[in-house]
């Protein structure tokens, strides 16, 4: 028997197992999207006395059924497992809910935990098997995983990927708020696009998850939620949005985007970091000890900045014990000249007008530190369900091939509910800021794994260990973000890993994954939709959040000419990287002088169009009325001006007499990295770049 509710223009059937079986928008397509129903219409995982993988998923048990017109709830009152030798009943009572608003169907489920077992995690919903979205073409999928990637005719990719995974095979998951950068997940054509969108104001960590088959051009969308439900207790799934509509992914990122910005902290940006032209970042001291860049030569190094279009020199490995080592016993290096010297030459850079960031640990603790071995670290990390300290690793070595094989680092996490690590923290920024920089980056904290704890000496929200991580870290964040602006409303805070929840509290993220994929891959895409195809799509993030400061990831000592424009397209600040000997040399000599230069050139376009380009918002390609799908079209409103990106990121020549701004603008400038234009040219040529600045 199956059970439909309605509301013009959404349908949507389940069947007696709550699992949804037809799920139709008249606007789109005229039947469901739904090739198959998945196995179940949720899973969850409990620990029971010594076995912690009790898996729950009723797949052949009827619930109690409760409908409305647009409302539908189904009811288990207990819940059975096999534990390997008994069918078992388990009292624990949960209600699944789907309801019609507006043209969405909202997911919300209730747990009421009076077992014994806890309930370590949620899948719900369960979206699935979806071949296409009315269309007959493969759908692709846009994943908000930092910055943002799309795959190009997701139901293949996922037949063929990972397929000797034996516990999860075709299957791809990114950990929210980590990895994932934002909650949701989307398929896409060139005709409507199917956003499931999480509305969690906790923030437990969630898996995101899409499923295929081997052999079989599906895909299933789930969300897991860690919860971490101890016996007696209960808890109120958050919202889960399937929005299926005929349009571009802008509107479901966009109503993702005003319901985040609800929970986003709002501040001040520093006016000089909202005008960073770019972040080069050096290492002063290596992990082995190797010295690089003693501090009297921060000027020449501002010099070698300036000549690569950045503004700002990111500091790292400053301290006397090298890049990562020793957190967070960090201490100014008598060896690289001392703090009057250091100093004295943060002072110099700024004299010049350029701007200094120091380098902070927030995440790790160097297990063979004496914070860890003596004082706090070893009571204040993070803990498994064993009990024992998470770990990881990081190794620094450059061309010894004993320190890569032998020399691995291995740190602790720290627990930011703990406040003795928020008190070091806060501590640690203001012996920061006496060294006179104009801003600090504590790294790993705006972003990474959400570590779930298990020590409850620690101070957990809701006494949850699944909120240990992010609960604990917002705490954090806040209390950097606050202390910051006391010391000085200029200086800047800045942190690493791009993620909506965690950039709010950030001047300037110094990010992670942000490049340009292969030439042509934007073109390649649109020509042929069952390609498949993983490509960067960073305006993913970027219109959702268009205000934030991110620098591209850049672990180079030259900037590409690629780089170089994909970072003005997408309005993301250059960056590039001195982390090793032979990465001196080569700056030393000019080595890279033709990217370089071009570097140069683009970051003097980007301070022509400034007003537009740093200080505007973008907003995609919504202000084009038309352009040639080859060219990579962006645009960035300022009030009533704008500048308009268009880049030819492929070997091959296209014309632009198609390409017009919306109704209102007209054009009054036009620039290209080699200098002024009259007119728009007839054809852009491979690899070239144009700005077209309007008013309106």
């Amino acid at each position: 028997m199956n059970f439909t509710i309605a509301s013009n223009p959404i349908k949507a059937t389940f069947d007696a197992y709550g699992r949804l079986v037809d799920f139709t928008n008249t606007d789109c397509a005229k039947n469901s999207i739904l090739a198959e129903a998945p196995k179940t219409p949720f899973r969850m995982t409990i620990e029971l006395g010594e076995n912690k993988e009790v898996t729950i998923c009723q797949d052949a048990v009827k619930p109690k059924v409760f409908k409305q017109s647009n409302a539908i709830e189904f009811t288990y009152e207990t819940l059975e497992f096999f534990d390997g030798q008994h069918q078992l009943t388990i009292p624990i009572r949960l209600s699944l809910k789907a309801t019609i608003v507006d043209d969405t169907l909202v997911f919300d489920a209730s747990i009421n935990n009076s077992s014994q077992a806890r309930i370590l995690d949620f899948t719900y919903p369960v979206v699935g098997k979806i071949a296409d979205l009315g269309t007959g073409l493969p759908p692709a999928l846009l994943m908000p995983s930092q910055a943002g990637f799309r795959i190009q005719n997701a139901p293949a990719w996922l037949a063929g990927m990972w397929e000797h995974r034996e516990n999860s095979p075709n299957t791809a998951t990114h950990v929210y708020p980590g990895e994932a950068s934002m909650q949701w997940q989307a398929l896409a054509d060139e005709q409507s696009s199917l956003f499931l969108t999480a509305h969690d104001c906790d923030f437990y960590p969630n898996e995101i998850t899409q499923r295929g088959e081997a052999n079989r051009k599906i895909v299933t969308l789930e969300f897991t939620r860690i919860i971490c439900l101890e016996p007696g207790r209960k808890f109120n799934s958050p919202e889960a949005v399937l929005h299926f509509y005929k349009g571009t992914w802008h509107k479901g990122a966009k109503n993702y985007a005003n319901w985040m910005n609800q929970y986003r902290p709002q501040h001040v940006k520093p006016d000089w970091i909202r005008k960073m032209a770019g972040y080069f970042l050096v290492i002063n001291k290596q992990q082995y000890g190797y010295e690089m860049w003693p501090y009297h030569t921060l000027p020449k190094l501002y010099e070698l900045a300036k000549a690569h279009g950045c503004d700002t020199l990111g500091l790292f490995g400053w301290y006397h014990t090298g890049h990562d080592n020793q957190y967070p016993d960090l201490e100014v290096s008598p060896t690289l000249g001392g703090t009057q010297t250091l100093k004295e030459n943060i002072k110099k850079v700024q004299n010049e007008g350029g701007h200094v960031t120091l380098y902070y640990q927030g995440h790790l603790i160097d297990e063979t530190s004496d914070y860890y071995r003596n004082k706090d670290g070893k009571r204040i990390c993070v803990k498994n369900i064993w009990g024992s300290p998470y770990v990881e690793f990081y190794n620094k070595s450059h061309q010894s091939d004993f320190l890569k094989n032998f020399s691995r680092k291995m740190f602790a996490i720290a627990c930011p509910s703990t406040p003795e690590w928020r008190d070091l923290m806060l501590r640690r920024q203001d012996w920061l800021a006496d060294l006179g920089p104009d801003g600090c980056l504590y790294d790993q904290i705006g972003g990474i794994i959400p570590y779930v704890c298990f020590d409850k000496s620690h101070g957990h929200k809701q006494d949850n260990p699944a909120l240990a991580n992010t609960g604990g870290r917002r705490q954090l964040l806040n209390s950097l973000q606050t202390h910051a602006k006391h010391i000085n409303p200029n200086f800047a805070f800045m942190s690493e890993h791009i993620n909506d929840i965690y950039s709010g509290y950030l001047d300037a993220v110094h990010s992670c994954g942000v490049t340009p994929s292969a030439p042509g891959d934007y073109a390649d895409a649109h020509d042929n939709p069952h390609v498949v195809r993983r490509i960067n799509y960073p305006a993913l993030f970027k219109y959702c959040f268009p205000n934030d400061v991110i620098t591209t990831r850049n672990p180079n000592p030259h900037i590409s000419t690629r780089l170089s424009n994909y970072a003005l397209a997408f309005g993301f600040r250059p960056e590039m990287e001195i982390r090793y000997q032979a990465d001196c040399d080569d700056v030393l000599s000019d080595k890279y002088k033709q990217t370089r230069e071009y570097a140069l050139k683009v970051a003097s376009l980007r301070q022509q169009f400034a007003n537009e380009l740093l200080l505007g918002t973008f907003v995609d390609n919504e202000e084009i009325e038309s352009c040639d799908p080859h060219i990579i079209a962006t645009s960035f409103v300022n009030q009533n001006t704008m500048a308009v990106v268009l880049w030819n990121d492929t070997p091959n020549q296209y014309k632009l007499d198609n390409f017009k701004a919306k109704e209102g603008w007209t054009i009054d400038a036009i620039a290209t990295p080699g200098g002024s234009l009259d007119k728009l040219p007839a054809t852009i040529e491979p690899g070239q770049l144009i700005v077209a600045r309007y008013t309106r």
